[in-house]
């Protein structure tokens, strides 16, 4: 799955990068937190794309750009919090 392999892979790689010391319980919290907002995050694009399939897009193209909007979110996710764990280590 997206969030277990290749979000867990960018946030340890991320967390290495910035020399910031995310333990694996923290990981997974982040992670739990990040699944946690996924279904809302997927209703939310669901029904702005609503019609979209309407005007001609088929529905596995707005499935692949709902995705890849959750997907860009995610790793935003990861970022903001990556900066604000930053800020807290030099508080």
């Amino acid at each position: 799955m997206f969030l277990d392999d290749d979000i867990a892979e960018d946030l340890r790689r991320w967390a290495d990068e910035r020399k910031l010391p995310l333990s694996p319980e923290e990981q997974r919290l982040v992670l739990d937190d990040l699944r946690a907002q996924l279904d809302d995050r997927v209703r939310y694009y669901a029904k702005q794309s609503g019609n979209k399939a309407a005007v001609g897009q088929t529905f596995e193209s707005v499935a692949r750009e709902i995705i890849e909007r959750t997907k860009r979110d995610i790793r935003t996710a990861i970022e903001t919090y990556m900066a604000g764990f930053r800020q807290e280590e030099e508080s």
